[in-house]
């Protein structure tokens, strides 16, 4: 029980000094607290066996003096027996003597002078035997207080000296316990201040990578933007070149192809003519107030002379045109690639865009503008000219866009 008690409190006090949670290193000193423990429970385990001991010989030696004593009770009660048989044959001389008063004899004078010896012998016998009864029953009575105060006087010893062994055991054991704990409170402290510091150092490592990570996260952010931005420069690069070559090819096209652009301006000629003629045809038609004649007006458009002149003009002009349909065709893809080049170049600008993407947005679509035939098939001269210049005053915005770009991607810093 000792032993489960001391357990317990080393137990509470280990749990009230630490947070297990918390702290949960350097087991070993705590083992060797414990097994110093151990090791002051098995002295106290070998006192409390010699106190068994002591206990132990003490009852011995009380059964002795208690078998000693009915020794002696055994004995007085022999004394006694041999009392109780002599006052048996007293009691058998006086009730003899009755006898012989009561018989009445006639004694002869020598008896009679024997009569007063005869008393005295029986009260003589009557007191020695009284005497040795109350001698016995004394004896036997300061037999019994000997032997009390006896077993008393030892007992009392005994437990005087157990009671000073197990004081003296409990005290010895409560200072080692005080020690032990102590001992162990102390290492626990030690633990507590060791596991602190460690925690300590640990956090500023961990605070220190956290930085260095964070910083390289930063970096390898800022690498990767530069990346992008630098492959944003290099795809810019090639889809404005490409978009001014599709360019110069839609301006060349209009002096290399004349014959494609005078059967296609024949064409579109003969086209509104043919419609001019059926709209005045149809507009006289209209004035007609008989809905009858009206209607015979319209049907007899077809068989109008003009009108079949214009048809027949429009029909030769496409004959003629469709001899054309490859270059036609080379032209629409060419526009058709304008278009797309001109969108993916803007769509490469910030919707909000800077000064610089919106001027050069402004010129793209303004030589676009002069490259798309609208009305006319043919461009003028002047406008040839005009889109080789705007084509030369685009080139330095867009040197100057790059290079803000590409000093961004250096990490240069500018005002």
């Amino acid at each position: 029980m000792l032993r489960i008690l001391i357990l317990l409190a080393f137990s509470f006090n280990l749990s009230a000094e630490n947070n297990p949670q918390k702290y949960q290193a350097d087991t070993v000193s705590i083992k060797q607290a414990i097994g110093k423990l151990r090791a002051s429970d098995m002295a106290l385990s070998k006192d409390i066996a010699a106190l068994n001991n002591q206990v132990s010989a003490s009852i011995n030696s009380n059964n002795i003096v208690v078998k000693e004593s009915r020794v002696l009770i055994e004995e007085v009660n022999k004394l006694i027996q041999v009392q109780s048989a002599q006052q048996k044959d007293l009691l058998d001389v006086m009730d003899q003597a009755k006898e012989i008063k009561e018989s009445k004899a006639d004694l002869t004078l020598s008896i009679a002078s024997d009569e007063m010896a005869i008393e005295w012998n029986f009260w003589s016998a009557v007191i020695i035997a009284f005497g040795s009864f109350i001698i016995a029953l004394g004896s036997f009575g300061i037999t019994i207080v000997i032997l009390k105060k006896t077993l008393t006087s030892e007992t009392q010893k005994h437990t005087q000296a157990l009671e000073s062994n197990l004081n003296e055991t409990k005290l010895l054991n409560r200072n080692q316990i005080d020690t032990q704990l102590d001992i162990a409170k102390q290492q626990n402290e030690n633990v507590a201040n060791d596991l602190q510091a460690q925690i300590s150092i640990s956090d500023n490592q961990l605070t220190t990578q956290l930085k260095s990570v964070s910083k390289q996260t930063e970096e390898a952010h800022l690498l990767k933007i530069d990346e992008f931005r630098q492959a944003w420069i290099n795809t810019f690069r090639e889809d404005i070149s490409v978009l001014f070559k599709s360019f110069i090819t839609l301006k060349d096209f209009y002096s290399i192809e004349e014959g494609f652009f005078i059967a296609w301006d024949i064409l579109k000629r003969a086209e509104r003519s043919k419609c001019d003629v059926y709209n005045e045809l149809l507009e006289l038609a209209d004035q007609e107030t008989n809905p009858t004649k009206r209607v015979q007006a319209k049907l007899r458009i077809n068989l109008n002379e003009n009108y079949i002149k214009s048809v027949e003009y429009s029909s030769n002009a496409r004959e003629q045109f469709v001899q054309y349909k490859n270059e036609f065709r080379e032209f629409n893809n060419l526009h058709a690639t304008i278009i797309e080049q001109k969108t993916k170049v803007m769509l490469m600008f910030n919707p909000r865009g800077t000064p610089d993407e919106k001027d050069i947005v402004a010129k793209l679509d303004s030589i676009h503008q002069r490259l798309i035939p609208s009305q006319r098939t043919f461009m003028p001269q002047g406008d040839k000219d005009a889109v080789v210049e705007a084509l030369k005053d685009l080139q330095p915005a867009i040197q100057d866009m790059l290079k803000i770009e590409w000093n961004r991607v250096k990490r240069a810093k500018f005002d």
